[in-house]
């Protein structure tokens, strides 16, 4: 039955690959993530020293509280940012675990079909 050994050999092609490539992917959008979460942190620390300047008097309340609005638009569009990834990325894999799935379906059907081919032979010894 070395068909069903080339089956086999050639499943990854129609599931695992799609799979991999989509991880790797991922790998890549989630890699800039240190980057983004490091500019919020910057912007928070910002803030908090515009608080000791505005509490020695080195820079008026509405320098500070512009710099307090910017802050927060960095955050909100970070929140936002993980938010939509997080959503893509619940609908890009189950979209590829469906099909995945599917696949080993086809391909344990084409197995069944080929043994059940084998089983006929053996009606005609």
């Amino acid at each position: 039955m070395p068909i069903i050994g080339n089956l086999f050999s050639e499943q990854p092609r129609q599931d695992l690959d799609p799979v991999m490539h989509l991880l790797a992917l991922y790998q890549g959008h989630l890699a800039n993530f240190p980057d983004i979460i490091h500019v919020q942190k910057e912007a928070l620390t910002k803030v908090k020293e515009t608080r000791g300047h505005v509490e020695e008097g080195k820079l008026e309340v509405q320098k500070a509280d512009s710099i307090q609005d910017l802050c927060n638009t960095i955050s909100f569009a970070t929140l936002a940012e993980v938010y939509h990834l997080s959503q893509i990325q619940v609908r890009d894999f189950k979209s590829q675990m469906q099909h995945s799935l599917q696949q080993q379906i086809i391909l344990f059907q084409k197995v069944m079909q080929k043994s059940e081919e084998a089983l006929h032979k053996y009606d005609s010894i």
